[in-house]
C-alpha cells in the first residue's frame, strides 16, 4: 500500500511543479516572439533558463510516466502484458527525457 501512496504523492507533486514551470515557459516563449535566432539562442544559453527548461522536461516526463502507468494498470488485466507495456513506457520516457536534456546541454555548453 505504501508504494501506491508514494506514487500518488509524487504524481500530485509533479502536477503542482509543472504549473509554475509551464507558466514561466509560456511567458518566455511569448517574450521570444520576434527575436532573431541569435538572440533566442542567447536566451536558451542562459544557465538559469537552461536549468528551468531541464526541470520542466524531467518533471513533465516523470508525470507522464506515472500517469500512463496508472492507465495501463487500470485497463490491462493481463499481468505479463501490463508489465511489458509499463516497461516500454518507462524506457520511452527515459529516452525522450534524455534527448531533451542532451539538447539543452548542447545549447548550454
Amino acid at each position: 500500500m505504501k508504494n501506491v501512496v508514494t506514487h500518488w504523492k509524487i504524481q500530485r507533486f509533479t502536477a503542482l511543479a509543472i504549473i509554475p514551470l509551464s507558466l514561466w515557459l509560456l511567458y518566455s516563449i511569448v517574450c521570444l516572439k520576434g527575436f532573431s535566432f541569435h538572440r533566442s539562442y542567447d536566451w536558451f544559453s542562459n544557465p538559469l533558463n537552461g536549468i528551468l527548461i531541464i526541470l520542466f522536461f524531467v518533471i513533465s516526463f516523470l508525470h507522464l510516466k506515472l500517469g500512463l502507468q496508472i492507465i495501463v494498470e487500470d485497463y490491462i488485466k493481463n499481468i505479463k502484458g501490463r508489465n511489458i507495456v509499463i516497461l516500454i513506457i518507462d524506457i520511452s520516457c527515459y529516452i525522450f527525457a534524455g534527448i531533451a536534456i542532451l539538447s539543452v546541454f548542447s545549447i548550454l555548453f
